[in-house]
């Protein structure tokens, strides 16, 4: 019995090791400041999602200030490119919250382009609500669902060293 179950195990942690090629990663601030970034900014990142009111794709004061540390996060890192995720709560059919998450995520997309970043860099996708961050129902649940989620693309020529936790 222990044999088997150590042969699937090991099975299991070997299905989970990644590709070659680009990697998807959590965003974390870079180990020191560079060019002058202020170190607050620096040690507290930029932030990788925003959140949204019910049946909404505007982007609020504090969605905003997020998306701009983003963009001069981006600016230092001109070899990163950014998959951006939109995400809707539970409430709602299929269909209707994936055009929502789609709409959340242009809104994200659209805000960096203006701050500066290239539209070549940034991707979009929309899970609607089949990728909630939190399970269950009721506002604290669903506040959490109405995201758009930044994912930055690292690329072999960004070095390894500037994400904390990323694998080297």
């Amino acid at each position: 019995m222990r044999s088997a179950l150590l042969v699937v195990l090991c099975l299991l942690a070997s299905a989970c090791t990644p590709e070659a090629g680009d990697e998807l990663i959590h965003r974390e601030p870079p180990v020191q400041p560079q060019r002058g970034q202020a170190t607050e900014e620096y040690n507290h990142g930029p932030g990788d999602r925003v959140f949204f009111a019910t049946d909404q794709s505007d982007l609020s004061e504090e969605a905003r200030r997020t998306l701009e540390r983003q963009a001069r996060f981006l600016a230092f890192y001109p070899s990163i490119k950014v998959q951006i995720e939109g995400h809707a709560d539970e409430r709602g059919t299929r269909e209707y919250n994936l055009a929502l998450g789609q709409r959340r995520a242009e809104a994200v997309q659209t805000y960096l382009i203006a701050l500066g970043v290239g539209a070549g860099r940034l991707s979009l996708v929309s899970y609607g609500k089949e990728r909630p961050a939190a399970l269950g129902s009721g506002d604290a649940i669903w506040r959490q669902n109405r995201r758009a989620v930044s994912l930055f693309i690292l690329d072999a020529s960004v070095p390894k060293n500037i994400l904390p936790g990323y694998p080297r």
